[in-house]
């Protein structure tokens, strides 16, 4: 994954870092680490961070989104609401890259 312009340096570093510490966990893992992420899950999913202003995080939350879908996989991770939310915002990054990168 590669930034441009990165966006205020701690917000951007805690959102990497959490991308890379979810890639690098299996999928189903124990529920203790499910619990103690729980936090994590329901942060992720805020409209602050959705809506945030810089697309470098956006594109960090929406992969972070995609890495809980991965990891609590058969389980879904949030509502139907909020997961139909994320994939229409993921189909807009998707367009955005097509037409500006």
């Amino acid at each position: 994954l590669v930034i441009t312009n990165p966006p205020h340096p701690s917000i951007f570093f805690h959102m990497q870092q959490a991308t890379t510490c979810l890639a690098e966990l299996d999928q189903s893992p124990l529920t203790s680490t499910l619990e103690s992420m729980k936090p994590f899950f329901n942060a992720i999913v805020k409209p602050e961070l959705l809506k945030h202003q810089d697309r470098d995080v956006k594109l960090l939350v929406a992969t972070c989104a995609c890495e809980i879908t991965r990891i609590t996989a058969p389980e879904a991770p949030y509502s139907d609401e909020i997961l139909k939310v994320h994939f229409i915002y993921l189909d807009y990054l998707t367009i955005v890259h097509v037409l500006f990168y």
